[in-house]
């Protein structure tokens, strides 16, 4: 369990360095992770069916750990970091002010 925790970290860690696109999209993040896992769904005659029974049977990455890994990344490594990661720390403060005041 450990060492798959690892593995998603260590791959989002490159997913965000080679495609700086990723920092913003979770979505994006998540798919190229999934062809990256499964780069059969590339092709044109993949079907949804496949997919989705793969799915079913844990055959990809749980999206909720790819979130977290990318968050956990982002916070620890600035060059990771994309536009909404500080939008998000600004609204933070903000909201923090506007309820201390």
């Amino acid at each position: 369990m450990i060492d798959q925790i690892k593995n998603v970290k260590e791959k989002v860690k490159q997913m965000l360095l080679e495609f700086p696109e990723t920092r913003d999209n979770d979505n994006l993040l998540i798919m190229k992770m999934w062809l990256d896992q499964q780069p059969s769904m590339r092709k044109k005659e993949f079907m949804f069916k496949t997919f989705a029974i793969a799915f079913v049977n844990g055959a990809f990455c749980n999206p909720e750990s790819i979130r977290r890994s990318r968050a956990l990344l982002q916070n620890k490594y600035p060059e990771l970091r994309g536009e909404s990661w500080y939008k998000r720390q600004n609204l933070g403060e903000q909201t923090r002010l506007d309820i201390n005041s």
